[in-house]
């Protein structure tokens, strides 16, 4: 009786401990245009605060981790990080230069004091970040309309939506092309 009830307030108090994680998520990205891996803007349930795993058939070797201000890529020699974010708010795949590799998008927000939200864009096959900012001025967000991935314009700080439209790599340049 004594180990069990020793083998229970272990229990009890080691597992929390291990931080709120879910399992690596897989998806194929041969089948869909885009997928959201998460969107915290959109699902107000879950906890952005939690670490999250994913591998993609595109990129077959490794794995993406984000927790919750990094992504990461891991492979089988080395924890790299891609970019950071305060936090990293979604993350969606998306191919957005005609290569058939998707890139990492994500909203990220950034700042101390005046924070503005933002688009980075991951190239993995070309190792290569892009950013859609405009610091103080507006903000900027990524979601999905009718199977692709769109970006959304606000006034800095503001609700209302002035612009929609779809994001290209074009040129090594981050390009918007308003709806």
């Amino acid at each position: 009786m004594k180990k069990l009830f020793l083998l229970t307030l272990v229990l009890a108090l080691v597992v929390p401990l291990g931080g709120c994680q879910r399992g690596v998520e897989k998806f194929d990205t041969s089948s869909a245009s885009v997928i959201r891996w998460f969107d915290y803007g959109i699902d107000p349930h879950s906890d952005d605060t939690e670490t999250r795993e994913c591998e993609i058939s595109a990129f077959p070797d490794v794995t993406f981790l984000r927790d919750y201000t990094v992504l990461y890529v891991l492979d089988s020699t080395a924890k790299t990080k891609l970019y950071s974010g305060m936090p990293i708010w979604s993350v969606y795949f998306c191919d957005l230069n005609g290569d058939s590799q998707p890139e990492i998008c994500s909203t990220v927000s950034v700042g101390s004091g005046i924070v503005d939200n933002r688009i980075r864009v991951y190239d993995y096959a070309a190792k290569a970040c892009y950013e859609l900012e405009d610091r103080s001025v507006y903000d900027y967000a990524l979601n999905i309309k009718d199977g692709v991935l769109i970006y959304e314009k606000r006034n800095n700080w503001e609700v209302e939506i002035i612009e929609i439209g779809t994001l290209r790599l074009e040129d090594g340049e981050l390009r918007t092309y308003p709806q």
